[in-house]
């Protein structure tokens, strides 16, 4: 059915390029339904790393060098 509907819509089209990415990816879209140790969101990894991209994003801009090193210190230390 994914087939007929990916054939029905213009490739160029914001649908057919959804289309498209979804049936060439379809294996790795579905793996955590065969493997169930395998989340279905990668939400768990996001929120471990966000406090180093929060602190990278927020010394980007620091007036130091000092300040701008702080984030390479703290993810070495973790």
């Amino acid at each position: 059915m994914a087939e007929k509907r990916a054939n029905d819509s213009p490739p160029k089209s914001k649908l057919g390029v959804a289309m498209a990415y979804s049936l060439n990816h379809w294996e790795n879209l579905t793996r955590f339904l065969v493997d169930g140790d395998l989340e279905r969101s990668n939400n768990r990894a996001e929120r471990g790393i966000k406090q180093f991209v929060m602190g990278r994003k927020n010394d980007l801009f620091s007036d130091s060098v000092r300040g701008g090193a702080i984030p390479v210190e703290s993810s070495l230390a973790s």
